[in-house]
């Protein structure tokens, strides 16, 4: 990469750069700027206000302590869900199957609450239980029960 070259890589760091210099001098967060570095520095507004040279070097390295935290923070935050995401991506398969088997087992319960067990198998044991099936009517308070359910 050349320094004068024009590339795609440039233009994005230059766009990244300018929003965020337009972000900062942005009405609603330039005034907010001196009280910032007051508290990441430790020193008082008017001191920051001031712009003594004796204090800029502490506003930067205090700042850049700060800078440096906050990113190594989100930075890890990041690496830690690249690893889950990840793990649940190559084990994507083995997830859904999973996942199927508890949609499966959740339904049968849902049912066997909807329907007198002991009933069913005795028209099971008829051979009427098609007829049984066909005939029967959801109760009414099928959602109350399956809102139950999920919950």
């Amino acid at each position: 990469m050349v320094l004068g070259e024009v590339s795609s890589a440039n233009v994005t760091m230059i766009v990244a750069f300018g929003g965020g210099v337009i972000s900062i001098l942005s009405p609603c967060v330039l005034p907010m700027v001196p009280g910032y570095i007051a508290l990441v520095t430790g020193l008082e507004v008017r001191d920051v206000q001031a712009g003594r040279p004796q204090d800029l070097g502490r506003i930067a390295a205090m700042t850049g302590w700060f800078a440096l935290g906050f990113s190594a923070v989100f930075v890890l935050l990041g690496l830690a869900a690249s690893t889950v995401g990840q793990s649940l991506f190559d084990n994507q398969e083995l997830l859904t199957r999973i996942s199927g088997a508890v949609v499966l087992v959740n339904s049968g319960e849902l049912v066997s609450r909807q329907m007198d067990i002991g009933k069913l198998q005795q028209l099971s044991n008829s051979g009427r239980i098609s007829t049984a099936v066909a005939n029967a009517e959801a109760p009414q308070n099928l959602n109350i029960q399956a809102t139950r359910l999920l919950n």
